[in-house]
């Protein structure tokens, strides 16, 4: 018989809080690709800065849920299974995005990433100092020697969610160590807005997979009648 797996109101909370602010983010973003503001992802340093702090949050969880899951021994058969089904999501972004955006698609945005990572996780969980050092150095050294790990996969085509493995893999680090002193156990208070983004928290997944394409498609079909 299956346990019924634990939850942690905070981890749930910063998991809806990464979403919530990932669903801001798209919107200005879908508003710019349909041309109703002009915002430079790139140079503008907000909202060049905004994404990969969501990304950031969503990896920290990422540590501390892989943390919670393999603390006591690598589960194996949980291990492959989050993989393959992680695997599937990312190749499925990636054709749809491809299809959308053909010259802006995603070959590596947050789910790949969570994947690879993933992958990695369960063999530190049972190192937090070693986990804390290394992510440190991984994140430290990246402002001193910003190496190019992940190179366009096309010429002139850049991921629209392009965080690459390093550095970020090195906040995923701090996870393990977060998790390994057990930070998820802190309360949180009880409040209706609290509750609401441990909900969504509860459901990142789904509302990730589908916030994207509702939302634009809303957004291209009141343009449409608006023009």
């Amino acid at each position: 018989m299956n346990k019924i797996p634990v939850r942690y109101p905070l981890l749930d909370f910063l998991r809806g809080l990464a979403v919530l602010l990932m669903i801001v983010f798209h919107f200005f973003y879908d508003l710019t690709i349909l041309q109703h503001i002009n915002i430079d992802f790139h140079e503008n340093l907000f909202w060049f800065s905004f994404p990969r702090a969501i990304a950031a949050l969503f990896l920290l969880c990422v540590g501390m849920g892989q943390t919670i899951g393999h603390r006591t021994e690598i589960h194996w058969k949980k291990y492959g299974k989050r993989f393959v089904h992680l695997g599937i999501i990312a190749l499925l972004i990636s054709f749809f995005t491809y299809t959308l955006f053909p010259f802006n698609w995603s070959y590596f945005e947050a789910i790949h990433r969570i994947a690879r990572v993933s992958l990695i996780i369960p063999f530190l969980v049972p190192y937090p100092v070693t986990s804390l050092i290394i992510g440190t150095c991984l994140v430290a050294s990246y402002w001193f020697l910003p190496i190019p790990s992940f190179p366009p996969l096309v010429e002139d085509i850049q991921s629209m969610d392009f965080i690459p493995l390093y550095p970020w893999l090195g906040v995923s680090l701090w996870g393990i160590y977060f998790g390994n002193k057990e930070i998820y156990k802190i309360k949180i208070p009880e409040h209706p807005a609290f509750k609401g983004l441990i909900f969504m928290g509860k459901h990142s997944l789904i509302i990730y997979l589908v916030h994207q394409p509702l939302m634009y498609g809303m957004l291209r079909l009141i343009s449409s009648v608006v023009k």
